[in-house]
């Protein structure tokens, strides 16, 4: 059972929630909904372990990296941020690289070797880009990738700067 009571979480002088009191029982579930800046990241960081509160009582949340936070859905996942990765997805692949499909705004690049991926990982850098590269053990042997991730607040500029680099690392390193 997860308890919470008397909760309040602060970011310097902004109080970011306040709740009395919540109780979940093992294997319920929780939907929690809002506008912007009422608090539901920062309840759901709390239940997940990840976010100690200011004040409080919490018990029966997981040790920090045993649960996994589904923070977006993806019909709030719309306009710009689809439209740019839509685009850094066609032009990833235009430039001879393979991109995993995912509903997400990650694009990860499959490469095959984890050297090989820090490698260039660590170009991109060179050139501007940052991108994490990485491989076995955080996935099956041979699938090493690049990650890459797009928000709405890249600008058609930073995609193709992004496509130009890729274009460039595939040249330089097959």
């Amino acid at each position: 059972m997860i308890r919470l009571r008397d909760i309040e979480m602060r970011f310097g002088p902004v109080t970011a929630l306040t709740l009395p009191a919540l109780d979940l029982e093992r294997g319920e579930r929780l939907g929690v909904r809002g506008h912007n800046g009422c608090g539901k990241s920062t309840l759901l960081r709390i239940l997940a372990g990840l976010l100690v509160p200011t004040r409080g009582v919490v018990e029966g949340v997981p040790r920090p990296g045993r649960a996994v936070l589904l923070h977006q859905r993806p019909y709030l996942f719309r306009g710009t941020a689809r439209d740019n990765v839509a685009y850094a997805r066609r032009g990833i692949t235009e430039t001879g690289f393979e991109v995993i499909e995912s509903p997400t705004a990650i694009c990860p690049i499959i490469v095959g070797d984890t050297a090989r991926a820090i490698a260039m990982s660590n170009r991109l850098l060179e050139m501007g880009v940052f991108v994490i590269g990485f491989g076995y053990p955080v996935v099956p042997e041979g699938t090493a990738r690049l990650r890459v991730q797009i928000s709405a607040a890249h600008e058609q500029a930073h995609l193709d700067q992004l496509i130009e680099c890729l274009g460039t690392l595939k040249r330089e390193m097959g």
